[in-house]
């Protein structure tokens, strides 16, 4: 132990503060060496596993534990956000009336890129769509596919095998479930008019690279009045 005497009160000037007594006064030196010494996160010695310190309550006041959210936790002293359940979306691309042409065959309307590397697991894609044929008794069914490239190729989401002047509306989704998208069998459709069942499972389209949405019509009679009214491709994303 340091010390010196004012006026016989025992000064202490042990950095320290070792002897731990109720008979010593610290000088300020002493004082200030002990206080820069110490941990300053060392605000208890003990505190319950997976919490956090922060402060909860409103204004100013005393260091709380901060209880961990569900898709939180700590591994070691590495805290971890996993995805949750909060979804938001965003329209990749959205059509007005698209017209067939003239002439027969099958006939793209409507090809809309998913860019590689958009798509993660557990999100989905929602494609609402409506169609519209005005005019011919000829058979002239419309088709969602999904595919790498654009054109009429791909896995038919969904499908309408419609005769006459008639509508049509759809709504399938697609599910990611892995590093691929996988096409529901039969698709998910939230809304649906004379959409023919569609068992047509699935094709596995790796996420990393691009992925087209093509709308397509397979026109038998030239003189078929047909319209894609409307379409949208939604990704829903999970965060």
């Amino acid at each position: 132990m340091s010390q010196g005497f004012t006026k016989n009160i025992p000064i202490d000037t042990d950095g320290t503060l070792s002897a731990n007594s109720d008979f010593l006064v610290p000088s300020q030196k002493a004082v200030k060496t002990y206080v820069d010494t110490q941990d300053a996160t060392k605000l208890d010695d003990s505190m319950n596993t997976n919490k956090l310190l922060g402060r909860g309550t409103a204004g100013s006041g005393a260091v709380e534990e901060i209880t961990l959210g569900t898709n939180l936790s700590l591994t070691g002293t590495t805290l971890n956000a996993a995805a949750g359940g909060t979804v938001y979306s965003f329209v990749i691309a959205s059509s007005g009336k698209v017209t067939a042409a003239a002439a027969t065959g099958n006939q793209a309307l409507l090809n809309v890129l998913i860019p590689g590397g958009t798509l993660a697991i557990g999100d989905t894609i929602d494609i609402p769509t409506m169609w519209r044929k005005y005019s011919g008794s000829a058979s002239c069914p419309w088709y969602i596919k999904i595919h790498s490239a654009t054109g009429t190729a791909g896995t038919i989401i969904s499908q309408y095998a419609g005769t006459g002047s008639q509508s049509s509306a759809s709504r399938p989704f697609v599910i990611i479930t892995g590093a691929s998208a996988q096409v529901a069998s039969p698709p998910f459709n939230g809304i649906t008019y004379g959409v023919a069942a569609v068992d047509t499972i699935a094709t596995s389209l790796a996420i990393a690279s691009d992925i087209y949405i093509n709308f397509v019509c397979n026109k038998t009679t030239a003189g078929d009045s047909f319209d894609l009214r409307g379409a949208s491709v939604i990704i829903n994303k999970k965060v």
